[in-house]
Formats: C-alpha cells, structure tokens, sequence
C-alpha cells in the first residue's frame, strides 16, 4: 500500500473532506438550526403582537382609570350640589335648617312665613330634577354681633339660601337689640321620574 498520496490527490482529498464538512454543515442547518430559527422567529412574532396587545390594554386600563376618576369627581361634584339643595317642597326643612342655627346663636325668633313659590325655567335642559325658589320671610331679634354671627353660619351652611331682601330696624324697647326681616330665597328641588 501506498501511503503517499501525489498532491493532486491531496488537493482532491481535502476537497473531498471539505465539501464533506460544508455537505454536513448544511444538513445540520437545514435540519436542526433551521427549524430553531424558524420557531424562534415565531415567538418573536408572538411576542410583538403580545407587546402590542399589552399596549393596547395598558390604554384601556388607564382610559379606565381616567373615567374612574371623572365618574368619582362627577359623583362629589353631584353630591356637594345635591346636598345644598332641599329635595323636598317642604317648607319646615328650611325652617328647620334656620333655626337650628339661630338657636346655637340664641337668637329671639318672632315669625316666620313664606312668601312664594315659582319655578325656574333657565335651568339646564336634562336635569334629572326640576328646580323652585321659595321665599320665606323670617323675622327675629339679635344684637349685631349674633346678627352677624348668624349671617356668616349662613353663608357657611351646606344648604344653598340666597338672602334677597334684609332689614334692620331699632327695636323702641330694648336699645341693645334690633329687629330684623329677613327674605331668603331657598332653593328646592323635586326629581324628575
């Protein structure tokens, strides 16, 4: 046997194995690494369209909270309205309301008596409720500091009064006290059904 090889069979012989190694590097790509690209390429397709999908989510979710908040300010917004309104025609509710502070105040009542009652028509078009302004007119005596006392506990009441008319006049038998007429316009407010 002869174990020299002449260099052109050398050349062939490294050809041979070459071909033979690039032959294989082929079919272990085609074979295995292929199909793995492949399906990596895949799940990266998966994964971008999770992504985007998780996108769009994450924008609901926060279109979700917006809403969440608006509908709780809207709520504290109706509530605060709702509470400075009386949801009765009732007249003894702003009777009720404006003694209770006038009695804190120990303020001397002598009459109380409404006056009127008219709807307001400018109010806006789709309210769930209709809107009246009463006038009562309430008399009573006070010095000048309960009187004005009185009035800012009025002006901080959660209800919603609006004083159209005052007066005040000396009392002829006590020097230290007034008289004092009062006309307030009372908001009310009946649910429409």
């Amino acid at each position: 046997m002869n174990f020299y090889l002449e260099d052109k069979e050398k050349v062939y012989l490294y050809l041979g194995i070459v071909l033979a190694l690039i032959v294989g590097a082929m079919i272990f790509f085609f074979v295995v690494i292929s199909p793995e690209i492949k399906q990596l390429k895949a799940q990266r397709g998966v994964v971008k369209e999770r992504q985007i999908e998780l996108a769009r989510r994450q924008e609901t979710i926060q279109g979700n909270e917006r809403l969440r908040q608006e509908i709780k300010e809207a709520g504290t917004y109706h509530e605060s309205y709702t509470d400075m309104l009386f949801f009765k025609e009732d007249i003894t509710l702003v009777v009720k309301e404006i003694i209770a502070i006038s009695r804190d105040l120990e303020l001397e009542f002598g009459s109380i008596e409404p006056v009127s009652s008219e709807s307001i028509d400018d109010f806006y078009e789709n309210a769930p409720f209709s809107l009246k302004q009463m006038a009562v007119v309430f008399k009573m005596r006070a010095s000048y500091p309960k009187l004005l006392k009185f009035l800012k506990r009025v002006e901080e009441s959660k209800k919603l009064f609006k004083i159209e008319t005052f007066e005040i006049k000396k009392n002829s038998k006590n020097p230290t006290v007034h008289d004092i007429k009062m006309t307030f316009n009372v908001f009310n407010a009946k649910l429409r059904i």
